[in-house]
């Protein structure tokens, strides 16, 4: 939309863009540590603090490959504390000294008031002590804050603790969350943990829109090595276009196929369901599913799922890639969420190999945050066999890469919902400033608002504001990082109301 606006004497062309309010927020860590000492108590290997200015919830989820010594089980957990808690964490053992590695993902939410807040990636050699107690962790701690305000994006969760239970014969639900969204959107259903199974039995377990699962990228399963080996973590994503009202979605799990043991199972998971609002303000999530069946991976990166996104401002994109992947024998599986048809080395990527030809299935979860401009971006998932070429290096691969973008923050809090009279626009506070300055305004009604800031020149720099917005005192951070020295100004629209003030960065 283009329309002619007059100040100082001059003439500008305004050009309407997508403005971003408090919301949705997402802060990563790659991890990537080597050969550490992960016996005799809780280690941390990743951590991230936040401030928010506004209650919320925090989804941390911790996600990657863990190569630990024959003998050894590690616990992996995200957490709030620098410690992790019982059932609700993830574990890994490997099995002989060519396959030390074990895939994971554990998710958690936490609702949090305004303030500061850390949340940890840990890791610990546990119980299972009878190898060195050394380790190596690849992976990605990722925090997404979602405010407590109504027409943003929203996540609910369901932790799982589900023991010796009987799998067989149907789909179970181990968890369900119900939704109930006022407009259309896109619900990103995640279903992650650890599974217990018994030996010769293959438990199914899914994300799903209904009480069951489908075949290929509609699940994942879990199967034991033998009686001691006998879990494996999971992690599976879907994702749903929904209209306005309710919806209910399940943690699915059924053994099914390989029925050689007695049908019992034990999950400790989680089930966490974010939903993004069809709207042109807020973070949104594009998703693609992926069926790739005895594809040649050998000899270069072959890209087996591909998600664009066009963005009108910068932000981040978070991109996950999860799901069951099928190797070859003897053959090690890289796979990875990537910006490139490729992938990087350490937190770059997890790798997977297999057991045997009955056991020849994991279970994957990779995450990589990238900084993005305005503008088009394609995000990869990539495999490739590397390194261990022992198999035929053929494998398939049934899975879901999700893009979610999340704008860089503008906040827009609303001060005071005292009584207010008139309109009216404060000076920017402090004035001069470098880099970021506070603009306050008052409506006495329910308005439509844009506040919009300009050069000298009369070209527009950034729309702060464009919404409607109740009656109120209101106050908005500018952030002038990567402008030059000099005069701007800054125009408030509210109904019929219009005014502009003039400001100054000073580098």
């Amino acid at each position: 939309m283009r329309r002619l606006l007059h100040f100082s004497g001059l003439v500008i062309f305004n050009i309407l863009v997508i403005s971003s309010l408090v919301q949705a927020q997402v802060w990563h860590q790659g991890i990537s540590e080597t050969n550490i000492n992960l016996r005799g108590a809780p280690v941390v290997v990743g951590d991230i603090s936040i401030n928010v200015t506004v209650p919320g919830k925090v989804l941390v989820q911790f996600d990657g490959l863990c190569i630990a010594d024959v003998g050894d089980g590690v616990v992996l957990a995200a957490s709030n504390t620098p410690s992790w808690t019982v059932n609700e964490n993830v574990s890994v053992r490997p099995f002989s000294g060519d396959v030390d590695r074990g895939l994971f993902s554990h998710s958690r939410l936490y609702p949090v008031p305004a303030g500061n807040h850390t949340f940890y990636a840990v890791a610990e050699n546990y119980v299972y002590t009878s190898g060195s107690g050394m380790g190596s962790i690849y992976a990605s701690l990722t925090v997404k804050f979602y405010p407590d305000i109504p027409g943003n994006a929203i996540v609910e969760h369901q932790g799982i603790i589900e023991t010796n239970i009987n799998l067989r014969g149907a789909p179970v639900t181990v968890g369900q969350i119900n939704l109930n969204v006022p407009q259309s959107g896109k619900a990103v259903v995640h279903f992650d943990g650890l599974c217990y199974a018994d030996v010769d039995d293959r438990i199914i377990l899914g994300a799903s829109d209904f009480p069951g699962w489908i075949s290929n990228d509609g699940n994942v399963a879990v199967e034991a090595i033998n009686s001691t080996i006998n879990s494996a973590c999971f992690s599976h994503t879907r994702a749903y276009d929904v209209p306005a009202g309710s919806h209910d979605f399940y943690a699915v799990a059924e053994n099914y196929v390989e029925l050689g043991g007695s049908g019992m199972g034990s999950i400790y998971g989680n089930l966490t369901v974010e939903f993004f609002p069809n709207l042109p303000d807020i973070a949104f999530a594009e998703h693609q599913a992926i069926i790739e069946t005895n594809i040649n991976l050998r000899g270069a990166p072959v890209v087996v799922g591909t998600v664009n996104i066009n963005v009108t401002e910068p932000g981040k994109a978070v991109v996950h890639f999860d799901g069951d992947c099928y190797p070859s024998v003897g053959d090690r599986m890289v796979l990875a969420a990537s910006d490139f048809p490729g992938w990087g080395i350490n937190d770059g990527n997890v790798s997977a190999m297999v057991f045997d030809i009955d056991v020849n299935h994991a279970s994957f979860s990779h995450t990589r945050v990238f900084n993005i401009t305005p503008g088009s971006h394609d995000f990869y998932a990539v495999a490739e066999n590397y390194v261990d070429l022992g198999g035929s290096g053929m494998g398939s691969i049934y899975a879901s890469l999700t893009v979610e973008f999340i704008p860089d923050i503008i906040t827009d809090v609303e001060k005071s919902q005292g009584i207010i009279l008139d309109y009216s626009l404060e000076q920017n506070y402090p004035n001069p400033f470098n880099p970021t300055t506070k603009i306050k305004y008052q409506i006495p009604e329910l308005s439509f608002v844009t506040l919009k800031v300009f050069d000298v020149l009369g070209n527009e720099i950034t729309t702060l504001v464009n919404k409607e917005r109740p009656g109120g005192s209101y106050d908005i951070e500018f952030n002038a990082t990567g402008l030059p020295s000099g005069i701007y100004f800054y125009q408030l629209q509210a109904g019929h109301f219009v005014t502009i003030k003039k400001m100054v960065l000073m580098k």
